[in-house]
């Protein structure tokens, strides 16, 4: 299934421990990468608190609520690699899309995963995915497709 991104759909627990093909912006840091929307038009709730709209993508050597049965295809991240070397010489990377294949993982509860000790402005902090658990899902990477330049986009 394709999705741009996954955390813009209200019934994203549909999604949860389904393989998909999900394109977004990519963000990166040296505490992670991460598909982000910020045009995304329903961002995810729980209870009052709103999530990024990000996913997180992760590589298949953590914990899963799921089994797990592929490894990352490395050639996909080698061709991806061509094309983003070509893409940037005149495209900001801020313009483009990526677009990755893999397993989607989310909670379709998170009582289990809130605590008031550590609570934010709304009283609840939650713990998600990712670097301090901030991103409401995942994406346990199978293969990086494709990236793609933004039709007039406007460099961040």
């Amino acid at each position: 299934m394709r999705l741009r991104c996954a955390i813009c759909f209200h019934t994203r627990w549909k999604y949860n421990g389904k393989m998909l093909t999900i394109k977004g912006k990519l963000d990166q840091t040296e505490e992670g990468t991460w598909l982000t929307d910020r045009d995304c038009p329903k961002p995810m709730l729980t209870e009052d608190h709103v999530w990024p709209s990000v996913i997180v993508l992760e590589s298949n050597n953590w914990p899963s609520q799921f089994l797990i049965s592929f490894e990352f295809d490395g050639k996909s991240a080698a061709k991806t690699g061509k094309t983003f070397a070509r893409l940037k010489q005149r495209v900001s990377p801020s313009c483009m899309l990526w677009t990755y294949t893999g397993l989607f993982e989310t909670r379709t509860d998170w009582s289990n995963f809130k605590d008031s000790r550590f609570a934010s402005t709304d009283g609840v902090r939650f713990f998600g995915f990712g670097h301090m658990g901030w991103a409401p899902g995942q994406l346990r990477t199978k293969s990086v497709d494709d990236v793609e330049a933004i039709p007039d986009c406007t460099p961040e």
